[in-house]
């Protein structure tokens, strides 16, 4: 996926970090710029993500996870301008025309929003706003095992064109290590719909092998599938297993892996997690459990 990155003027608001800065309008530059200085609600929304994000960081346990607030946001501003650097180039993904300055202007504004939205958030009963709640969540659950050199996260974000609006996802892996017992979840977008793949891996000479793939919605992966008992279960030759996994578990190793990611999604994956990291006999066993 090829982007050109066009990156905004800003100014700095209280020493924040850079991914932090409000829109300086007396130094706008690009078309991007110019678009939101050409918009009060424009200027108010950039205000009120960098108040939501300046709350946020506040929230963060310590520095580590300040350090993933602060790139998560970097993350979000660099998708940002790729999607919307040359507001002029953006077109309807149902009818083709480009869009007018209107339309344009309330694209944006509903993307600031989404995100002001997304750093506010925060799930009942939880003590930390959800995006530091989720680096927490993640870190408790690794911590019950090895890790070890596969483990981490990989996380990619974009602004996806939907139905003439645009939202923002992050897809990715996450790998967690057991001993010489490597378990990922993978989720991406493909054919306008979230998919996932669950790997197995045993670590072999050093290196992953790749042991067995399974798809939820396309294979039955876990007792808990009861409405799909006509799926096949996990794919364990390697002429069946997921390409995608097979792709990603070639990779594995060649480049450092970040310990935690406040936008991966896997919220429902820490039972069969479990049980792949501890039972060395998973997934035969992953449909009785």
């Amino acid at each position: 996926m090829k982007h050109l990155v066009v990156m905004g003027i800003f100014v700095s608001v209280g020493g924040l970090p850079a991914s932090a800065y409000s829109m300086d309008c007396k130094k706008a530059a690009t078309n991007l710029d110019h678009l939101i200085c050409s918009d009060h609600r424009l200027i108010s929304a950039d205000a009120s993500m960098g108040k939501a994000y300046s709350l946020l960081l506040k929230s963060a346990p310590d520095a580590a996870v300040r350090n993933l607030l602060v790139g998560s946001q970097r993350r979000w501003i660099k998708a940002r301008d790729e999607a919307f650097g040359d507001p002029d180039t953006l077109n309807n993904d149902q009818t083709g025309d480009a869009y007018a300055k209107d339309d344009q202007r309330e694209i944006l504004l509903n993307a600031i929003q989404q995100r002001t939205r997304q750093l506010n958030q925060r799930l009942p009963g939880n003590p930390y706003p959800h995006l530091v709640q989720t680096v927490v969540d993640q870190r408790t659950f690794a911590s019950h095992f090895s890790g070890g050199p596969f483990a981490g996260v990989s996380v990619s974000c974009e602004f996806l064109p939907q139905s003439g609006q645009y939202s923002y996802g992050c897809f990715g892996t996450h790998f967690y290590q057991h001993n010489d017992r490597v378990c990922s979840v993978s989720i991406d977008w493909a054919s306008g719909r979230v998919s996932e793949v669950r790997a197995v891996a045993n670590v072999v000479d050093g290196k992953p092998k790749l042991a067995a793939t399974c798809r939820p919605g396309e294979n039955r992966c876990s007792s808990d599938d009861a409405a799909n008992t006509d799926l096949p279960g996990w794919s364990e030759r390697a002429e069946r297993f997921s390409g995608d996994a097979v792709r990603i578990y070639e990779q594995l190793g060649e480049t450092a892996l970040a310990e935690s990611d406040p936008e991966m999604p896997e919220e429902d994956s820490q039972k069969w997690l479990q049980s792949c990291l501890t039972d060395p006999h998973y997934p035969v066993n992953a449909l009785t459990e």
